[in-house]
């Protein structure tokens, strides 16, 4: 979802507000925080019950996702999707547009304990899916969210009653209580089953409504969500077409020609070397798929799978040395070798360039230097990219 660009209404629309549909979201392939998190909760919603139905050791578990309308530091107002385990009380918090995961547990919630220096976790272990849920006893330590007005999902609305205390400003979400069902603290909007009702899709008397809220399966088979098929050829012509331009303008700046007051430099890529990065890029696009952007505690079982991932952090670290040794094996001894991968979105060219620039290590170097480079994109349904430059 991450993957997804992001615009604000007022840049697409010209209006201060508007909120698509899945369907439209995915269609019109932009979008900004209610359409990121919208679709996020509703894929989270549906791993998670589909996992619960048909995945060994997830049966007892009951993990329900929705939207918090919020405030960010340093964003501002946002959205961010809550993922909530209800038999443990232990939250997740998804930065739907950075596809960053913040960790709360429910015993450093609001009546539970807390503390500015909590102890150093446990060393992590490997755990059998049939174990049972583990405890999770400390908090990511930057959880940017500082106020929140409103949670809601297919089901409800919620309004947050809980006064912010100024002796607890620091704890942010952690100075609440996350549990829903208590009145006192969140007031629905609806009566249970009203909006429903008012949406016209009432229950016919005599007949048992269906508890959708624990079901994967639509409840209108026509509106599952339609995508485009992957379109390998177009990735690959903007693969090409994003080396070539990038290249020339590593060129162009590290000579002076783009009037930023650099030297004449002259540039040489080691497209054997480019090579072995672009299999590492690879490697590092299935890490993303299968390990998690955290802003610190990482949550536990079965709010974090215990499936074992198809690799690991220590592999690619292995292959990155492997590639820096090569690197100093084609050049002067003792050379120092200095290398960072960047992963966007495809909005435009000038963005990916921009953030090349800003790296500033294009000015490393002189013409002695040898550079490399490597451009992947990876193609995904409904025309998105995940852009590698390493």
């Amino acid at each position: 979802v991450a993957l997804v660009p992001s615009l604000q209404d007022n840049e697409m629309w010209n209006v201060d507000d508007l909120w698509c549909t899945d369907q439209e979201f995915l269609d019109i392939q932009c979008g900004d925080w209610e359409e990121h998190c919208i679709l996020l909760c509703n894929y989270f919603n549906y791993i998670d019950r589909l996992r619960r139905d048909r995945v060994a050791g997830f049966s007892a578990t009951d993990i329900q996702s929705y939207c918090v309308l919020c405030d960010l530091v340093p964003e501002g107002e946002a959205v961010v999707v809550l993922r909530q385990e209800k038999s443990s009380g232990n939250c997740e918090f998804w930065h739907a547009l950075q596809g960053k995961c913040f960790a709360l547990p429910a015993s450093m919630q609001i009546a539970n304990s807390w503390s500015l220096c909590p102890g150093r976790p446990a060393a992590d272990t490997e755990e059998s899916l049939d174990t049972g849920p583990k405890v999770l006893t400390e908090a990511s330590s930057t959880i940017p969210i500082r106020k929140v007005h409103m949670v809601f999902n297919a089901e409800n609305v919620w309004a947050n009653l809980q006064r912010e205390s100024s002796r607890d400003t620091h704890k942010g979400v952690a100075a609440m209580s996350w549990n829903l069902s208590d009145q006192r603290r969140w007031k629905p909007l609806f009566r249970r089953g009203e909006l429903r009702r008012l949406s016209g899709q009432a229950t016919p008397e005599g007949e048992e409504a269906a508890d959708f809220s624990r079901s994967w399966q639509l409840e209108e088979p026509s509106e599952a969500l339609k995508y485009q098929p992957v379109d390998v050829g177009q990735a690959s012509k903007l693969e090409s077409m994003l080396q070539n331009q990038l290249e020339q303008d590593i060129i162009g700046h590290r000579a002076g020609l783009k009037g930023e007051g650099l030297e004449n430099y002259s540039t040489s890529f080691n497209h054997v070397i480019g090579e072995k990065l672009g299999q590492l890029l690879e490697k590092l696009e299935m890490f993303s798929k299968c390990s998690r952007r955290h802003g610190g505690v990482q949550s536990v079982f079965p709010l974090r799978s215990s499936a074992v991932p198809p690799i690991t952090r220590e592999a690619i670290e292995e292959q990155m040395n492997d590639i820096e040794n090569d690197f100093r094996m084609v050049g002067r001894p003792g050379r120092t070798i200095f290398g960072v991968p960047f992963n966007e979105p495809y909005k435009d060219y000038s963005l990916i360039w921009d953030t090349v620039k800003q790296s500033r290590i294009v000015e490393l170097g002189g013409d002695r230097a040898d550079y490399a480079l490597k451009v992947k994109v990876f193609p995904y349904a409904s025309g998105v990219l995940s852009i590698w430059v390493f």
